[in-house]
């Protein structure tokens, strides 16, 4: 028995489903997530650095704060988007001496065409600049903030993310390591491959908590792939640090990812065609029509 075909699904039809799913998706978030949007928070003392905690209830005492997770539901950006599975890593740089220093990162801002999610991210700004203006030291020669200018639309902005690839082993805790895979044909000349070698008595792989739209660990060859342009759920905690000593302080703040579902991708791109053949005559001359009898 033949199944019949289904309708195809027109472009506006396809948006609307898409925006519809996103908004579904945001509504069950902001009301079963304490934190949606760095709400409930406040920071805590921790040495030099500052972690953002769950706001403590009054009646708490003697309670160790955890580390808010802050979520929300935002579009990954397309630039700035450094999440290969070795890091891009090509050797050592001034920023990152080794490979067990490498991170991934991307940016992410207000989507197109979900009005509420877009309103959510504008707040979601104001109250993170709103925290970072609490702790910030005061006469630093710098501040590094998590949000940044939107270079393509300078109106807007987006926030940066981070994920540490490597974790030191610590002898208390026996993490379960995880191969990094690589997709370099020639592994011998490829500098991750050869640097993740020493670090296999040292260091644990941290797998990017990246999952795809049915909840399912991204294979890392595909993460730009999955991830460029598409409405995600994430989750993402905040930390300031001050560094440096007397006169030379920096007042730097990192988030860093706790996890990524996707939940609709990007949307198709146009192919731009092939260049097409330039004939010396045009194939609609007369001379080229065949001949007639």
């Amino acid at each position: 028995m033949s199944v019949p075909a289904r309708d195809p699904i027109s472009p506006v039809q396809a948006a609307h489903n898409r925006a519809e799913k996103v908004e579904k998706r945001r509504q069950d978030l902001s009301e079963h997530h304490a934190h949606y949007l760095a709400a409930n928070t406040a920071w805590h003392v921790d040495g030099r650095s500052q972690i953002l905690v769950k706001k403590p209830m009054d009646n708490t005492v003697n309670v160790v704060p955890e580390p808010a997770i802050i979520s929300v539901i935002d579009r990954i950006d397309s630039d700035d988007l450094y999440v290969a599975c070795d890091g891009g890593y090509k050797g050592p740089t001034p920023y990152t001496k080794d490979f067990s220093g490498v991170k991934l990162s991307f940016k992410f801002g207000k989507p197109v065409g979900v009005s509420k999610v877009a309103d959510d991210f504008e707040l979601l700004v104001k109250r993170i600049q709103t925290l970072e203006k609490e702790v910030a030291v005061m006469g630093a020669n710098e501040t590094i903030s998590i949000v940044h200018h939107n270079k393509h639309f300078p109106s807007s902005s987006l926030i940066k993310l981070r994920h540490s690839l490597f974790s030191k082993v610590d002898n208390q805790v026996h993490a379960e390591s995880v191969p990094l895979e690589d997709d370099s044909e020639d592994t011998a000349e490829n500098q991750a491959a050869q640097a993740l070698d020493a670090l296999q008595d040292t260091h644990v792989v941290n797998v990017p908590p990246f999952y795809d739209m049915h909840f399912m660990l991204l294979n890392p060859l595909t993460y730009r792939a999955h991830l460029e342009g598409a409405v995600a759920e994430i989750r993402f905690t905040l930390v300031h640090h001050v560094i440096g000593k007397g006169n030379n302080l920096k007042n730097v703040f990192t988030a860093d990812v706790v996890d990524v579902v996707i939940i609709h991708g990007a949307p198709p791109r146009i192919v731009t065609p092939r260049r097409a053949r330039v004939f010396a005559i045009h194939p609609s001359s007369p001379t080229k029509r065949p001949r007639q009898g």
